[in-house]
């Protein structure tokens, strides 16, 4: 049976999919619970619990246990299982306070992610996001859609009701609710939707160029009902965030989307394609500097030429591109995907350097290598311009095995 926060507020007047109250000024309760869990080899000890949703530092899910006396579990890692929802986890114990005269012993699942309820089929899914991309879709109104595998995804402003704002805070915004169903409107199992909706998540995330947030899902029966729920919250960048990026007014997501989260799912590209955007992400976090991005996203390139021309096209052997030097590699991914590899005229200090280098190519090698060894010193002072050219150099790379075609924002004018 589901057991979820259903009895403490009029769901008919809100959101299925998000039935959650107040439960302090920074966390929102999911459910009441009884945990069961062990301590060194004991007999099992249970305890009342409330599962929250807590922005205090970063949006968390955790377990609180109450008890008229301290539980003496420590700070190591337990396994603990909520009785009414049947779910078993792995927890770190992390806080302990007193209130009202009970004792509040703190639980982070690890991973934090709780799923409860139904595995059998549902029509639709929903989740929040985090500090998502503004969204320039012609007349969207802070709206976008995209069909892709069979899914129809719409991404849309989140209902502002009042409890939202004990989820957030200045730097951890609900920015978007999405929500995604088959195109035919057939029904689909909890898991495949999870699983699609990471992979949204990702895309979400190359398009804002920071990771976005993807929290409590939430899953809909053929009646509209909520069956579902995962109780989880994904790694999310708090701002600043980089003003550099490819998405600007005039791009529609629809286009590129498809291809994006086919590669994701491709049993070759898969792995690489999303350690490549990682790096992508790192090395456009406004936190790091210019020197460690460029090394980054030469790392990225690099990768993606691997994952082409050894594992997908097989036109250069393992061996042969082990010795190859990083420049020729990057070449050969530019070539074999007809990008063409000039240094673009807006990169004055690049091309005003006296190395006459042949290509972007050479640039972002040579500057990445005085960078990183110290005899070769000498054009470090270009790193911010060569770490323009680099990401902007993956951008390409990644609209191209997406195979979109449309427009974007040049980040080096």
């Amino acid at each position: 049976m589901l057991y979820l926060a259903t009895d403490f507020c009029d769901i008919e007047q809100m959101d299925p999919t998000f039935p959650y109250v107040e439960h302090s000024s920074e966390s929102i309760l999911l459910g009441n619970d009884v945990a069961q869990f062990a301590i060194s080899g004991t007999r099992p000890v249970e305890a009342p619990c409330k599962i929250t949703f807590s922005i205090r530092r970063f949006p968390t899910v955790l377990v609180e246990l109450e008890n008229d006396e301290d539980i003496s579990i420590g700070y190591s890692e337990i396994t603990a299982h909520l009785l009414k929802s049947n779910v078993t986890f792995s927890a770190i114990p992390s806080s302990l306070r007193a209130d009202d005269g009970h004792f509040i012993r703190v639980l982070q699942p690890n991973p934090d992610i709780l799923e409860v309820g139904s595995t059998e089929d549902i029509s639709t899914m929903s989740w929040l996001i985090y500090n998502g991309p503004w969204l320039w879709e012609a007349n969207s109104q802070h709206r976008a859609t995209f069909e892709v595998g069979g899914w129809y995804v719409s991404i849309e402003p989140p209902n502002r009701q009042p409890v939202l704002k004990c989820i957030e805070s200045p730097i951890h915004k609900v920015t978007h609710r999405a929500v995604m169903r088959h195109a035919d409107n057939s029904l689909f199992r909890p898991a495949s939707g999870v699983a699609m909706a990471q992979l949204v998540r990702y895309f979400l995330s190359f398009v804002a160029g920071h990771w976005t947030g993807l929290a409590l899902i939430a899953g809909l029966d053929a009646k509209q009902e909520l069956v579902f729920e995962q109780w989880t919250s994904l790694h999310v960048d708090p701002p600043p965030h980089n003003q550099f990026g490819w998405y600007d007014r005039g791009v529609t997501l629809h286009e590129l989307a498809p291809g994006f989260i086919r590669r994701l799912q491709d049993g070759v590209w898969g792995a690489p394609f999303l350690d490549a955007m990682y790096w992508y992400l790192v090395a456009n976090n406004q936190g790091t500097r210019a020197e460690a991005g460029l090394m980054v996203a030469q790392a990225a390139l690099e990768l993606l030429s691997w994952t082409l021309l050894v594992l997908d096209r097989k036109t250069v052997t393992p061996s042969r591109f082990k010795k190859i030097r990083s420049a020729t590699k990057i070449s050969w991914l530019f070539d074999e995907l007809q990008i063409p590899r000039d240094i673009p005229p807006q990169l004055r200090e690049l091309q005003a350097s006296p190395a006459r280098w042949k290509g972007a190519q050479d640039a972002i090698t040579a500057i990445r290598n005085d960078l990183v060894h110290p005899e070769k010193r000498g054009h470090e002072h270009l790193a911010y311009e060569a770490w323009q050219l680099a990401q902007w150099f993956i951008e390409l790379v990644i609209f191209r095995l997406s195979d979109y075609n449309g427009k974007y924002s040049n980040r080096t004018v």
